[in-house]
């Protein structure tokens, strides 16, 4: 933000985009989930708690970067 054309405006927005306000609209109008706990998700969605998250091993990945590249290459013909 500090080297927008405004960086007033620039910090206004940020700051409009993680209220709830702006949040629920992403939810209801984005399709987007969002973290904040007072935004209501759609009837029928899953809710983030029950959603089973993935460890994340960067060291592990950066020791098999060559071979994860390989495989990207050959599922999406790159």
């Amino acid at each position: 933000m500090k080297d927008a054309p405004h960086p007033n405006a620039a910090r206004l927005y940020a700051t409009y985009l993680f209220s709830h306000e702006a949040q629920q609209l992403l939810v209801d109008r984005g399709g987007l989930r969002s973290l904040d706990p007072e935004v209501k998700d759609p009837a029928g969605t899953t809710p983030l708690s029950s959603i089973k998250l993935l460890a994340d091993d960067p060291a592990g990945t950066a020791e098999h970067a060559a071979e994860i590249k390989q495989k990207y290459q050959e599922y999406f013909g790159i």
